[in-house]
């Protein structure tokens, strides 16, 4: 035993400094997209779009979820010396309660419409950021994926059909080329109902001699 225990010792210490430690349960909505490229995250085989979320887990569940918008429910992986935000997936909701979706023209002087759903008697709120980030709330609620700063741009209240709200990018040489990050929150007012947050949405904003072509969502 006084030969088998220091090795016992180093092999249980190697272990617990290369396991990873499990996080806080979350829950967050996005379009699930594979990695991409080398950019990579430990175990991470997917990533949620416009965002710096890598997600790992069952590769076969996250393989099917592909291009779709779901919420997702898991805990955080903290990775020793990872400076990326890991969550393992344990079970989804599809539909998720609330979505953010966009279409028109992300050009100086066109019209972009933004359309958060579901519809019904409901309380909603829009924001903006020059970038992504990751705070998660409690997992009902979901994350706030959004940098800073982020600006409300809209709030207001919704009817029965999902809520679209129209905008036209202004026509200033400053903003070609930039990147913007939005987010919306939805509740239920008929009866008062909790605030969940939805995925988040990137455009860039591209140059004038590009055609407008008019909101179809």
């Amino acid at each position: 035993m006084r030969v088998l225990l220091p090795a016992l010792l180093v092999a249980c210490l190697v272990a617990s400094a290369s396991a990873q430690v499990i996080g806080p349960e979350v829950g967050l909505t996005g379009v699930v997209v594979p990695t991409p490229g080398p950019l990579g995250c430990g175990p991470a085989t997917h990533i949620l779009m416009c965002t710096q979320v890598f997600l790992a887990g069952d590769v076969g569940l996250l393989d099917a979820l592909v291009g779709k918008n779901v919420k997702l429910f898991g805990h955080e992986e903290l990775l020793p010396g990872a400076t990326c935000t890991l969550v393992k997936v344990e079970s989804v909701a599809d539909p998720p309660p609330a979505t953010l979706d966009w279409c028109g023209s992300a050009v100086p002087g066109c019209e972009l419409r933004f359309v958060i759903c579901p519809g019904g008697l409901s309380q909603y709120w829009l924001w903006v950021s020059p970038g992504n980030g990751y705070h998660p709330l409690a997992p009902a609620k979901g994350s706030w994926l959004l940098g800073d700063p982020a600006f409300l741009v809209a709030t207001g209240i919704g009817g029965a059909s999902c809520l679209s709200l129209d905008v036209q990018v202004p026509v200033d040489p400053g903003v070609l080329g930039l990147t913007l990050y939005l987010q919306a929150a939805r509740r239920d007012i008929g009866p008062i109902g909790p605030a969940e947050l939805t995925n988040s949405i990137c455009l860039t904003i591209l140059p004038s001699e590009m055609p407008c072509v008019p909101p179809g969502c």
